[in-house]
């Protein structure tokens, strides 16, 4: 009796599936179609750089890097069920702002699994990631 409960019991546990998303075939990867970056100073005097991203992976995550008077962190950016993206971010911003031009940067983060899509944590996910760079040209603060 206690060999067929433990066979009964092993059978079960192989053949439960953690989830049922399919695998991402190949390598995780990123296509940008759109990045436009814009430099501006708000009401209150701080700086904020933004980015206008579009494009589409197929990866089942993906997260930006973002930066805020020195903190770093990351954000989730929403895909649609083919894949596709379309999001405008807050990537940084500083207590103060200047006229010098300068570039900024940020990374994309394409994860081809997730333990849980709905809580995103910086640089992690389980399966195979891919890391981008993304940089904006110089660009200078303006008023809002």
């Amino acid at each position: 009796m206690k060999t067929n409960l433990l066979i009964t019991i092993l059978i079960l546990t192989l053949s439960c599936k953690k989830d049922n998303k399919q695998e991402t075939q190949g390598h995780p990867e990123v296509n940008i179609t759109k990045a436009e970056w814009i430099a501006e100073v708000i009401d209150n005097g701080f700086g904020e750089v933004r980015l206008k991203i579009e494009g589409n992976t197929n990866g089942e995550l993906l997260t930006i890097d973002t930066y805020g008077d020195g903190l770093s962190g990351c954000t989730e950016i929403q895909l649609d069920n083919n894949g596709y993206f379309d999001a405008e971010i807050l990537i940084l911003f500083i207590p103060g702002s200047d006229t010098m031009p300068r570039k900024y940067s940020t990374y994309i983060n394409v994860y081809e699994k997730s333990e849980s899509p709905e809580i995103v944590f910086c640089r992690t996910g389980t399966g195979e990631t891919k890391r981008q760079l993304i940089e904006s040209d110089y660009l200078a603060f303006s008023k809002k």
